[in-house]
């Protein structure tokens, strides 16, 4: 059956508890992690996720199953589900989210910077229990990333991965569809290329717009100790692993600063920065970065690595280990709020 429908007006509202993130963390055109880039301060992915579990009770993120993500804190509060079906497709990550939950669900994609709760209530006003798919369209063009989903959908979704099909459209003629117009699409525009990103750094910058979640000023600044490697190897080693570990930071959109022997300015001027990486001695950190290995070697990637990460404030635990400065960034980039205190 294809209904097809226009608004459905006030024909319905019932209830829809859970919330699928789609999270498969493709970033072909960006050239890396998009569900990392921070806007404020904070990584899309988390931004997301306060959007999500602000309006649902039970929140599901389908991720990749070979691009899996760390989200830090936020993990213990979501249900992470790999995806079942090659492809890093967003439908990939729908079916599996809906086989997972068994119960409706309103799907986002996490590369949304600026989802509108205005819109999605207008989504959930049309939505009722003989619907399989309610949308904003805005002209012709639909925008199925930010929708209602029925369980019912999943035969229609899992025909088309079987044939090795990933466009979400192909199961709409077979499906019950509610469309409901909007006249334009700026709740609904994502980050596809550095472009898109730095469009929504300058409004967010400007105020013209705000991403949802914690407010897009930094508390305070994070302090990023590099410290000695156990073989006490010479201070320029020190330096050359903090300005790698900066420039990741950076890749993601943070505001950074390199204090002490061999620091250089921030790589943006004005405002406070979201994190400090310090070689100085007597630094009081957050965290402490430092190399492990043999002879400074390095990882596959070139990188200064592996590196080993201490939380500050903890007595005891195990550090956790990673390969290189870009996983000490991204470990890091979803704890800033965490070792903030918030």
């Amino acid at each position: 059956m294809n209904a097809g429908r226009d608004n459905a007006g006030d024909a319905g509202g019932s209830a829809v508890d859970a919330a699928l993130l789609l999270a498969g963390g493709s970033g072909s055109r960006i050239g890396l992690d998009k569900r990392l880039l921070t806007i404020g301060g904070r990584p899309l992915v988390l931004r997301a996720l306060d959007f999500l579990r602000d309006r649902f009770p039970r929140v599901a993120v389908s991720v990749s199953a070979d691009r899996p993500i760390d989200l830090g804190p936020a993990q213990e509060a979501v249900v992470v589900v790999p995806d079942r079906w090659p492809g890093d497709s967003p439908l990939a990550g729908l079916a599996s989210g809906l086989r997972e939950t068994g119960s409706p669900v309103f799907a986002m994609a996490t590369d949304l910077p600026f989802p509108d709760g205005h819109a999605l209530d207008r989504l959930r006003s049309a939505w009722h229990d003989d619907v399989d798919v309610c949308m904003p369209t805005v002209g012709e063009q639909f925008e199925p990333l930010f929708a209602f989903y029925h369980v019912r959908c999943l035969p229609a979704l899992e025909d088309l991965l079987a044939t090795g099909r990933h466009r979400i459209a192909l199961a709409f003629p077979s499906l019950a569809v509610v469309r409901v117009p909007f006249p334009d699409a700026s709740s609904f525009t994502n980050i596809n290329t550095m472009d898109d990103y730095r469009r929504v750094r300058e409004q967010v910058a400007t105020g013209l717009r705000r991403p949802p979640g914690r407010p897009v000023e930094a508390v305070r600044s994070v302090v990023v100790a590099v410290g000695d490697p156990p073989d006490h190897r010479d201070q320029s080693e020190v330096d050359a692993t903090a300005h790698a570990l900066a420039d990741e930071f950076r890749r993601l959109g943070l505001l950074v600063h390199v204090a002490g022997p061999g620091g250089r300015p921030p790589a943006e001027s004005g405002g406070q920065p979201d994190v400090i990486v310090s070689t100085a001695a007597g630094a009081l950190p957050d965290v402490v970065v430092r190399a492990v290995g043999d002879e400074g070697g390095g990882s596959a990637t070139g990188q200064a690595g592996p590196l080993a990460i201490t939380d500050a404030a903890q007595s005891s635990g195990s550090d956790v280990v990673v390969e290189d400065a870009a996983a000490a960034a991204a470990y890091l980039v979803v704890r800033l709020d965490s070792l903030r205190g918030l």
